[in-house]
């Protein structure tokens, strides 16, 4: 072999690794134009993929969270069998703490429990019992209520002629 025949076939060679090279980078090119036409479909198909894992992460939070709650909610709500024998202990607690003598509660029509209280009791007393009735579960309402203050207008007594309370029954 001549230098001529080796510096054409190294030129030709030369020649061909460039055009190698080009076709490389033109298909390099081309895929990357693809790709980028092709990447915001596959983004939105993420984001929407993500927002429905969300979506489920968030039902199965709520689904455990109700489990949990609904037996708090149901202690809302007294049943109808057995408001009454509840009503009246509940009533009889809260008599006590406040120091209030509890004579009878009897059970009444539509889930309401009427109290019958001894004597004169402390005004404040009185009212810290309606406070406690009014935030028991099950859920207790003042329905009716009549007081007197028998004895003198500045005595902080008072008699209770007639309570009843509204139980909430489910």
């Amino acid at each position: 072999m001549t230098v001529k025949t080796k510096t054409s076939a190294v030129k030709s060679l030369s020649q061909l690794f460039a055009l190698i090279l080009i076709a490389i980078l033109v298909g390099i090119g081309a895929l990357l134009f693809f790709a980028f036409q092709k990447l915001p479909t596959y983004a939105a198909s993420v984001n929407q993929k993500l927002e429905q894992a969300n979506l489920i992460s968030a039902t199965d939070k709520s689904r455990s969270e109700s489990t949990t709650l609904s037996p708090r909610a149901q202690k809302f709500f007294s049943t109808p069998t057995a408001y009454a024998t509840q009503a009246e202990t509940d009533i009889r607690a809260y008599g006590k703490l406040t120091n209030i003598p509890i004579q009878s509660v009897n059970a009444e029509a539509n889930n309401t429990v009427s109290v019958r209280i001894t004597g004169s009791v402390p005004y404040e007393s009185f009212l810290q019992l309606l406070t406690s009735l009014e935030s028991n579960v099950p859920k207790m309402t003042i329905e009716s209520l009549e007081i007197d203050q028998k004895q003198s207008p500045t005595s902080k007594n008072v008699a209770v002629n007639s309570l009843k309370i509204k139980v909430a029954v489910r």
